[in-house]
């Protein structure tokens, strides 16, 4: 074999093994990746949630599944809900509009859940209040009051913002 491409076959087997060595982290011994790098520090877990107001299966995750891990891991978890699922989005002339699988109601409802998380800072409230809706969710400006009462929260903003063209 020609010294020029012994010379290539060596530099290509000392970057690929570089490579490997790196991504598998070989000669890191102090910390692994998963320990956070200072103590009293926790690792926060994002979780997206996307559902639809008016799906049976959401409904049953949110409710029987996410609220019950949420009480046991709050402190580990950031919920980011996105009350949209299956809908299409439509542009006509500068109009946005929406279709959603399960009818105008349910486009109706996601607005109204969309809004329950920009208006209400607290994690625990929003997953409260998405649960309480997405519970009895068939007529949704009855749920939104329902479940403000329920829950001791003031439902008019939320109301205001689902009516409103920025929601």
């Amino acid at each position: 074999m020609n010294i020029k491409y012994r010379l290539v076959f060596l530099i290509a087997l000392i970057i690929i093994l570089w490579k490997a060595f790196n991504h598998f982290d070989v000669f890191e011994k102090e910390h692994p990746k998963s320990e956070p790098s200072h103590e009293g520090s926790k690792e926060v877990i994002k979780v997206s949630i996307y559902y639809e107001a008016l799906c049976s299966d959401s409904r049953n995750f949110i409710v029987n599944q996410l609220a019950p891990a949420y009480e046991d891991l709050h402190d580990e978890m950031f919920l980011d809900f996105i009350p949209y699922g299956k809908a299409k989005t439509h542009e006509n002339d500068g109009k946005i509009t929406f279709t959603c699988q399960h009818g105008p109601t349910e486009c109706q409802a996601n607005k109204i859940h969309a809004c329950v998380i920009d208006i209400l800072p607290e994690q625990r409230m929003q997953l409260k209040y998405i649960s309480c809706m997405i519970y009895d969710n068939i007529v949704p400006l009855e749920a939104l009051e329902r479940c403000g009462k329920e829950l001791g929260v003031d439902y008019n903003p939320i109301a205001d913002c689902s009516n409103s063209k920025t929601a």
